[in-house]
């Protein structure tokens, strides 16, 4: 079945917009998941008071084709009550047993839904300012903690190659200083899964007060950091506000943007980043082992 994670949690953040046409025909949809395959999208506008191009936009905004792409995500068989998702509220220090093959379909079903994602979340603009403002940058600082600590060194690993100005630090206070001394046409990469990391926050504050441009990599479309950034890429469109007590670590999400950023870079200039990953690899050759 393909996975259907992102589209619940979707649906789950339009039905909040009480008064809303979005609103209206996200509510009906996870309240009468028996009703799905009966509904066409006439019917569906006349059971949620709206319109036909009103319950063809809100599929758009979903993320689909239409009402027949939806179905095909929740087949009657396979659709529970109120169209929830056991992965969605799968934690992975969970203290309820769970078998190995539940484990590992749950948390794959839930990473490839989040990947699988992606593409439809992304904002061409967005990333084609991110790559010109990298290549103009005369600073590209990397900053996360915790496990967004490893997609910012995955980060500067990877673009430290094409452009010789990278940095990374995992010393938060280091990072304060780094970015002290940003200025306009520097730029800082935050990275932080929930967003509301206060160290993270004051690193892009103190890099946007010296007029550097901050771009926030996050697990979530609406969080401080995401209101502070000057650009932000996130790997889902929920709202911080509502998991904040909720860890949701989706590190796959984030290294996958920076590969995206990465090879969108790599191929804006190929002659020249191919002559430096060369040099690079040519460099820790003696260090593999043949």
């Amino acid at each position: 079945m393909q996975s259907n994670m992102l589209y619940l949690v979707r649906m789950d953040a339009m039905r909040k917009s009480t008064g809303t046409v979005d609103g209206m025909i996200a509510d009906y949809l996870l309240s009468h998941p028996g009703q799905i395959d009966h509904l066409t999208v006439w019917s569906l506008a006349e059971e949620t008071h709206t319109s036909y191009a009103s319950v063809c936009r809100f599929f758009k905004k979903l993320g689909l084709c239409g009402f027949r792409e939806f179905k095909k995500l929740f087949p009657g068989s396979q659709r529970p009550e109120g169209l929830t998702n056991e992965a969605l509220e799968f934690h992975i220090e969970s203290h309820t047993p769970v078998s190995l093959d539940e484990i590992s379909e749950r948390i794959c079903d839930y990473s490839a839904s989040v990947i699988g994602s992606l593409p439809r979340l992304l904002k061409r603009k967005e990333i084609e300012r991110v790559i010109g403002l990298m290549k103009s940058a005369d600073q590209v600082h990397f900053v996360g903690l915790g496990t967004s600590a490893v997609t910012a060194q995955y980060a500067y690993t990877k673009f430290f190659r094409l452009k010789n100005v990278c940095s990374f630090e995992r010393d938060i206070i280091l990072s304060k200083m780094k970015v002290a001394q940003m200025r306009e046409g520097s730029l800082l990469f935050a990275i932080s899964s929930s967003g509301r990391t206060k160290s993270i926050l004051e690193v892009a504050r103190i890099a946007r007060q010296n007029g550097a441009t901050v771009i926030a990599i996050c697990d979530f479309e609406n969080s401080p950091l995401t209101a502070m950034a000057d650009i932000s890429i996130c790997t889902t469109v929920r709202d911080s506000n509502k998991y904040i007590d909720t860890d949701f670590p989706h590190i796959q999400g984030q290294i996958t943007i920076v590969d995206i950023l990465y090879a969108y870079m790599y191929n804006k200039t190929p002659a020249f980043s191919s002559r430096r990953i060369k040099e690079t690899k040519d460099a820790v050759t003696v260090d593999k082992i043949r």
